[in-house]
């Protein structure tokens, strides 16, 4: 494989920008999220990769639930925000108001719309862990077109 030619394909696969929540005995993980998929029907599952670096992996596997936020076109300053790392006592949301949904997922209330699941399988992927989450609430809040990413390099963020 010449790895510099598959790049730049792989870049071209076109994918969400979501922000990905979870919370487990007051540890807290928000964080962006572009590799997500739904995967199946009944039960109606989404695929997550995680990058095993994350923070926000072993929140989720503990917590056995995360959040997905589907962010809008015209919200690429949020993904920005939950983009960048943050120290350990920062406010995960800054100025961004979220709550809790009926089953405990935090979602923002500044969304296209959220979906609560919970881990219905993990595996591993390489560098990254695929979790499948099965949705058991959700909601479309708003109106618009959701966010959408295309990388340069299908090799790295």
């Amino acid at each position: 494989m010449e790895k510099e030619i598959v790049a730049k394909a792989l870049g071209k696969i076109p994918s969400g920008l979501f922000v990905i929540t979870a919370e487990n005995n007051g540890e807290v993980a928000a964080f962006t999220g572009s590799f997500l998929v739904q995967a199946g029907f009944e039960p109606p599952l989404l695929a997550l990769s995680v990058n095993k670096k994350s923070s926000g992996l072993e929140i989720i596997k503990n917590s056995g639930k995360f959040g997905v936020n589907i962010l809008r076109d015209n919200q690429l300053k949020t993904v920005g925000f939950f983009a960048r790392p943050k120290a350990e006592g920062d406010d995960k949301f800054g100025e961004y108001a979220h709550k809790l949904t009926a089953n405990g997922t935090i979602i923002l209330e500044d969304c296209l719309a959220w979906l609560s699941c919970q881990v219905f399988s993990s595996h591993e992927a390489g560098d990254h862990e695929l979790i499948l989450g099965e949705i058991v609430a959700g909601e479309l809040t708003g109106e618009g077109s959701p966010a959408t990413h295309v990388r340069k390099n299908g090799f790295n963020y």
